[in-house]
């Protein structure tokens, strides 16, 4: 009965929606046609009579038919037109979408040009600086090396100078001033600029390259001379392969000995 109940409260409100929309309803007129047959007397008046009732119904049927034909022509024509401005707004919407997003495209392009264009301007310029710094340093590295050996020749040529006796201080000034221009033509090494009488002092004045060679090379004669010295010396007066041998012949001499009486006695 509980389960039930449901069921009937349901059924009852929808009758009483259907009563209320009866109640409220507005019916059409009746038909002029329903109950205007009035009997004839006469067979042939009353089969006229109804002839013309089907004529007009039929020209009635008629007209209805094309009043339907209308609207549902009109109904196409609004639902035709509805369908092609919902066609059209779609269209100028994907239209819409399409352009904002070729200029979003477009901005993002001119973004990544703008971007590209800084990173070529700033590598570039990077590069620029690296270089500048590379010239500076090699330039910086020359003028050091001139420095370096202008040092050097000026070292050797005082070195030189002082070298050569009083009497002849003069005379080499003299020289050196002649042969500057010589000097400036031919590139000679500062190491041969000393003269040949400065001794100890010439050997001051040579560059490290130069000092490094002369030392290089004195040791080298030193050992070589040292070892075939010692070599020679072993080689003519082996004292200790003499004795060696001297001890072998004796004791070959001795066992020989011994082995002669052995021999009579047996």
């Amino acid at each position: 009965m509980l389960r039930s109940s449901p069921l009937l409260l349901r059924s009852f409100s929808t009758s009483a929606r259907a009563s209320k929309q009866l109640e409220n309803h507005s019916f059409l007129s009746a038909n002029p046609f329903l109950g205007s047959w009035e009997a004839a007397r006469d067979p042939k008046e009353a089969e006229a009579k109804l002839s013309r009732l089907r004529r007009e119904y039929a020209k009635q049927v008629k007209e209805v038919r094309k009043e339907y034909i209308r609207e549902m022509e009109a109904m196409k024509l609004e639902k035709d037109r509805k369908d092609e401005a919902r066609r059209e707004a779609l269209r100028l919407a994907t239209e819409e979408r399409k352009r904002l997003k070729a200029q979003a495209a477009q901005l993002r392009a001119q973004e990544r040009d703008i971007e590209r264009q800084h990173f070529r301007e700033t590598l570039l310029k990077e590069r620029a600086e690296k270089l500048e710094n590379w010239r500076m340093k090699v330039k910086m590295h020359e003028e050091k090396k001139a420095e370096k050996k202008e040092l050097m020749r000026r070292q050797t040529h005082e070195a030189a100078s002082c070298s050569v006796p009083s009497y002849k201080r003069k005379e080499h000034r003299f020289c050196s001033v002649h042969n500057a221009t010589k000097l400036n033509r031919i590139r000679i090494p500062s190491f041969l600029l000393f003269d040949k009488m400065a001794g100890p002092l010439g050997y001051r004045g040579l560059p490290p390259k130069a000092k490094n060679l002369v030392v290089a090379g004195g040791l080298t004669a030193f050992v070589f001379g040292a070892y075939f010295y010692t070599m020679r010396a072993v080689g003519g007066t082996d004292e200790l392969q003499v004795a060696i041998d001297k001890f072998e012949a004796a004791k070959s001499k001795s066992e020989s000995d011994a082995n002669l009486p052995s021999k009579v006695q047996g």
